[in-house]
């Protein structure tokens, strides 16, 4: 089964507070990496603000954006009142959960190389496939993304 094939199975959630005009571009460079993806997959963002107006700002620059265009796979959720991070998720989580199989996070304020998607949907796969081989009665739970040489135990990431 082929990269694309198997992108429906994921899906990234992202949980967002705007507090100050400042934010707002980190959330469109975060969203257009999202967007640029060479493997697409839906996006679930789940947003509040700080006020009426930040959330009108927001939400004009985010659809009148001419570094892209907001896609159908783009599921923005406006939250009315502030919103903790993890409630962001929670929320997220029960929409995601009947729909997708693997859900992959970004902060509002990050972004993903062009082939991260790709590249985590293949460690998946891989991971799958060896444990099915080797430890059928296992069920993988997860994918921890090491970014430096040394181990959890000696450095927290």
């Amino acid at each position: 089964m082929s990269l694309l094939e198997k992108s429906h199975e994921y899906c990234i959630a992202v949980a967002s507070h705007i507090s100050n005009l400042d934010r707002i571009p980190y959330l469109l460079e975060c969203l257009n990496s999202l967007i640029s993806q060479r493997t697409p997959i839906n996006i679930y963002l789940s947003i509040s603000f700080a006020n009426e107006d930040i959330k009108e700002k927001t939400l004009n620059n985010l659809y009148s954006n001419t570094d892209f265009v907001v896609p159908e796979y783009l599921n923005i959720r406006v939250r009315e009142k502030k919103t903790p991070q993890m409630r962001h998720y929670f929320m997220l989580y029960q929409e995601i959960i009947k729909k997708h199989n693997w859900i992959m996070f970004c902060d509002d304020d990050d972004t993903y190389i062009p082939e991260r998607t790709a590249k985590i949907i293949e460690a998946i796969s891989n991971a799958e496939k060896t444990l099915i081989n080797n430890h059928p009665q296992l069920r993988l739970a997860g994918l921890y993304e090491n970014t430096s040489t040394k181990s959890h135990k000696i450095q927290r990431h």
